[in-house]
């Protein structure tokens, strides 16, 4: 979040993405690790060297997809919902 606030660039694409109201926005201090990301039926798993990306994994394994969706819904349980308005960003 104090990454998209604080550069212009990715506040305007993040506000767009707002905009379309197909977006949802949690909020936890816990990293998770690795970094994962959901997409459909495809998982993204992204290796990184400190801050840095290096790999990035994709698969629609079941076992995988399994465990990414258990692991994400334990961390939003965990979480707090963000809204627009929060931010500062107005919808429509």
């Amino acid at each position: 979040m104090n990454t998209i606030q604080s550069k212009d660039e990715y506040l305007e694409y993040f506000e767009e993405m707002i905009a379309t109201d197909r977006l949802t926005i949690y909020r936890t201090e816990t990293n998770l690790s690795p970094p994962v990301g959901i997409i459909n039926d495809c998982v993204q798993l992204l290796a990184v060297d400190g801050d840095l990306p290096r790999t990035l994994i994709e698969t629609s394994h079941s076992q995988v997809y399994e465990w990414a969706t258990d692991t994400f819904e334990a961390y939003k349980q965990q979480a707090e919902l963000v809204m627009a308005s929060d931010m500062g960003i107005t919808t429509s």
